[in-house]
């Protein structure tokens, strides 16, 4: 699993893992290793993965996911991050932004965050996290350094939303087959506190799904209108809640490639980390 910064890998690597190739090759590095064999696994998975719920409210509402998340080209959404750590009730807030943009060979998404609030000390440094298709890049104003990652072989393509492949819990494109096979999945009556106009849904890993060593489970709140999860909140096996919360999501706005580069600003340290070639060379 890649090391990437501690409060980031809870989120990235240990949540969602980083992106695995599976269409030429292993795309492994002596610094970048999937910490899923996801091939395999999502094969076996896929062999066996139910159709139904047996709630057709659960299945209306996985339907209509499915089909917005493939409906969209592009989405803006202002991102609240938050991560409790139960075993020492430590609460870390970031507030930010997410821009996803469909492309080829693969999609792109940026994550800006301004800030970072721990147990309500403030510090105003901003970080960035990027997958442009094939390097993950990470770019931190506290210690000035630019890190690129690539991830992705030259061509290849992966599924940036798949359940356990993905580079970043990204708010849609969650396919019915894939969540009804890794997870029993129900729905929950509202209650206060609840993003308003909104269906929870509770997500209870298979005990034998890959999702069932990581998560006690998960809970997508789907707006209605919207029809895309406004919050995601991950129970971990290691005592840590993850939430995400999306608000003024904007899909489909014509967003320009160019806002999801990261020029390496001067004076700062740029470190590039490529995949090995087949021979075991960079």
């Amino acid at each position: 699993m890649v090391s990437i910064a501690a409060w980031m890998g809870s989120w990235v690597a240990a949540s969602f893992c980083l992106p695995v190739a599976t269409t030429t090759g292993p795309a492994t590095s002596s610094t970048t290793q999937p910490c899923v064999p996801a091939t395999t696994q999502a094969a076996d998975a896929a062999a066996t993965q139910p159709v139904s719920s047996d709630d057709p409210r659960v299945d209306a509402i996985l339907d209509r996911l499915e089909r917005r998340g493939d409906a969209i080209e592009d989405l803006f959404a202002n991102l609240t991050f938050q991560r409790f750590d139960e075993l020492v009730e430590e609460r870390l807030t970031r507030h930010g932004e997410l821009l996803y943009r469909r492309d080829e060979p693969n999609a792109r998404f940026l994550v800006r965050f301004d800030d970072m609030v721990i147990d309500r000390v403030i510090q105003r440094q901003k970080a960035w996290y990027v997958f442009d298709g094939r390097w993950f890049i990470e770019k931190q104003e506290s210690t000035k350094t630019v890190v690129r990652r690539e991830v992705v072989r030259p061509g290849e393509r992966i599924n940036p939303f798949k359940l356990g492949q993905g580079p970043f819990p990204l708010p849609f494109g969650q396919k019915k087959a894939d969540i009804l096979g890794r997870f029993v999945v129900k729905l929950v009556e509202p209650i206060p506190g609840d993003p308003p106009e909104s269906d929870h849904l509770l997500l209870v890993p298979r005990t034998d799904s890959d999702m069932a060593d990581r998560y006690r489970k998960l809970d997508f709140y789907v707006a209605r209108k919207l029809e895309l999860p406004v919050r995601i909140r991950l129970y971990q096996k290691d005592d840590k809640i993850v939430t995400a919360d999306f608000a003024d999501v904007a899909v489909n706005t014509g967003l320009a490639a160019g806002r999801f580069e990261l020029p390496v600003p001067e004076g700062w340290q740029l470190i590039e980390e490529p995949l090995e070639t087949m021979d075991g060379q960079p």
